[in-house]
């Protein structure tokens, strides 16, 4: 990782305790706090990629692929910021699918990872159970909105934990000659 990268890893991660801090204190307006930030940033990354297709990786094998992912999280993120006007549980249902799908993600690299023979596929794979238990937990809960939004920042707590802790990780560095 780059300087910039680590800084925005870091600046994630503080931001994800302080979605959490937030969502503890009013577990009602927290919730919405969190879809229009999500909601944004995922616009936000979705457009970006848009921009990078045509700016560069239209020109580029698979360069497709980067198009369509763009426009589905931009979609996402458009979708997940007019979530406001529905009932809190119906966007913490949304938000709990999003955390399913982040977590099998993870599952799947990791399973890939470790196919390829990457050193560090224990750790994803860690993050993906943890993430799809946040999930399952939270549908226990699904009835109670306190009990629903204290394992879901709990969820949160770990991945701010984690996006600072790789902005303060070494990464090796590979010379070509």
């Amino acid at each position: 990782m780059n300087r910039m990268q680590k800084i925005r890893s870091f600046l994630i991660g503080v931001g994800m305790l302080a979605c959490a801090v937030a969502m503890m204190a009013y577990p009602g307006q927290g919730i919405y706090a969190v879809m229009l930030l999500l909601g944004t940033s995922l616009f936000l990354r979705g457009l970006r990629k848009v921009v990078y297709f045509f700016t560069m990786a239209r020109f580029m094998v698979g360069g497709n692929s980067i198009l369509y992912r763009g426009m589905i999280q931009a979609d996402c993120g458009l979708f997940f910021a007019m979530l406001a006007d529905i009932p809190r549980i119906y966007a913490m249902i949304y938000l709990l699918a999003g955390y399913a799908v982040s977590g099998l993600a993870k599952i799947y690299g990791a399973v890939y990872a470790r196919r390829m023979g990457a050193a560090n596929w224990r750790i994803r794979l860690f993050w993906g159970i943890f993430h799809v238990l946040i999930f399952a937990v939270c549908l226990f809960f699904l009835s109670s909105v306190k009990a629903l939004v204290a394992v879901y920042c709990i969820g949160l707590v770990s991945s701010g934990i984690m996006h600072i802790t790789n902005a303060f990780r070494r990464t090796a560095i590979v010379y070509i000659r």
